[in-house]
């Protein structure tokens, strides 16, 4: 069973997220000898909690420290969770009960706290975390506006008053909407937006023009090269250029590579146009830098 995600994997942890939650309550119904009922909500409680570590944390479902135990009972869940007192408790006992889950089951990675640590770290905090569920300065917006909602006698469960009230809102003024809500939510935060503007462009005359190609060699090869190509010439079954095509081009494009070489008395037929080393290296760039392309067999402009 997987149990360590990458954060930036959209998949990996949803497909399976099902599995590792059905191992729970498997070993939940054998060990509390509890309802197959009550093992799937203690899952769904959990589930809150494995998601929040994969997608705000660092993915690794068995690495755990009572730094990690503060910030999602005392800061994630006040900002995204609209829950009952009772219901707070539920959370925070499931969270416990994961704990006790990797510990049986010795997977509780040693690089955290061990489990005793965790599971007084979830009972010392209870009062606190009761606290910070209903510290409005700590919603987030969509809870926050939830409360309003609610403050303002809206069934928040009813999507007609949701609208309503919504639309209610949105008529507001500015000004008149941060009075309502918390400050923290109007805060800028992290570094400010870096200046996205451009320098203008300088465009060249025809003087620095035939300047920068003369400084440059190998532009007027990579123009000759399309020149010569026109439509576009057939390839080699392993994709090189003809010999024929070679010949011509070792010339026109000045590649220093030689053809058919001599060796005193001695002549080596070139039977590929991939041992001329100068040519390859021109079309490999040409390639590179999306002048040329093969199509269909034939290397083409």
């Amino acid at each position: 069973m997987k149990l360590e995600f990458d954060p930036e994997d959209d998949q990996a942890f949803p497909a399976s997220r099902l599995e590792i939650l059905d191992a729970f309550s498997a070993w939940f119904v054998g060990h509390d000898h509890c309802t197959k009922d009550h093992a799937k909500g203690v899952a769904g409680d959990i589930g809150l909690a494995l998601e929040w570590k994969w997608a705000y944390q660092d993915g690794n479902l068995t690495w755990w420290q009572v730094s990690h135990v503060m910030d999602y009972l005392l800061e994630w869940c006040p900002r995204k969770l609209s829950v009952s007192p009772n219901q707070c408790d539920d959370i925070r006992e499931a969270l416990g009960h994961w704990f006790r889950f990797l510990d049986a089951g010795k997977l509780l990675s040693a690089d955290g706290h061990p489990v005793e640590m965790l599971l007084d770290a979830v009972e010392v905090l209870r009062d606190d975390f009761i606290a910070a569920m209903s510290d409005r300065s700590k919603f987030g917006m969509a809870k926050s506006l939830f409360s309003l909602g609610t403050d303002a006698g809206a069934d928040m469960s009813d999507p007609g008053q949701v609208s309503a009230f919504i639309e209610q809102y949105n008529d507001l003024t500015i000004d008149e909407r941060k009075a309502l809500l918390p400050d923290h939510l109007f805060a800028h935060a992290g570094p400010p937006m870096p200046d996205r503007r451009l320098a203008p462009v300088i465009l060249l005359n025809d003087d620095e023009i035939s300047r920068s190609l003369a400084s440059v060699p190998i532009l007027p090869k990579f123009r000759d090269l399309v020149i010569f190509l026109g439509k576009g010439r057939p390839l080699t079954k392993k994709g090189h250029l003809t010999l024929a095509d070679a010949r011509v081009l070792v010339d026109l494009l000045a590649t220093g590579d030689e053809m058919d070489p001599h060796y005193g008395d001695l002549t080596f037929r070139t039977t590929s146009s991939d041992n001329l080393r100068g040519l390859r290296l021109i079309v490999a760039w040409a390639k590179k830098a999306g002048i040329v392309r093969v199509l269909h067999g034939n290397l083409v402009p």
